[in-house]
């Protein structure tokens, strides 16, 4: 039987890791923005729930058209902040699922170079439990033709 190369896939297995620790941090910072970026909206869902809210309160009693005026161009503007909210929250989505397929790559590839790298060293192991067996089997084969010339000269 050959020797198995030396080769081991212990630094290609070290490098693989590190991919994969590093594909799992960028989807845990994503999805840490799309949590803040949902935070935001909703924050900004309540914003224009109080500002509608306190344009009625003012509503019944008395006000003025510049106080309507500049309530109803708060409210625009949070609904555009919430709409960009949105679109944002859809992007990082987007971008959550590419990042969930670019780990679930890594982490294949990963298993892949373990799987030889246990291969590997399941051949050296054989190798050398043989490689020991034929040792020991010569040195009993050896000592037993030692034992029987030793007889025969008695």
């Amino acid at each position: 039987m050959r020797r198995p190369k030396p080769f081991t896939y212990h630094t290609l297995l070290r490098v693989r890791t590190r991919k994969e620790e590093i594909a799992s941090q960028k989807l845990a910072h994503l999805q840490r923005r799309i949590q803040h970026t949902s935070d935001r909206a909703a924050q900004i869902r309540c914003v224009q729930e109080d500002v509608l809210t306190q344009a009625a309160q003012q509503m019944r009693g008395q006000f003025t058209v510049r106080d309507v005026l500049q309530f109803y161009q708060y409210e625009q503007h949070m609904a555009r902040q919430g709409l960009e909210a949105d679109a944002d929250l859809r992007r990082l989505r987007q971008e959550e699922s590419v990042q969930q397929m670019e780990l679930q790559e890594t982490v294949k590839q990963r298993k892949v170079v373990a799987k030889l790298k246990e291969r590997r060293d399941k051949q050296m192991r054989f190798f050398l439990q043989k490689s020991e067996q034929r040792m020991a089997d010569e040195t009993a084969v050896s000592r037993s033709a030692q034992a029987r010339q030793q007889s025969k000269a008695q």
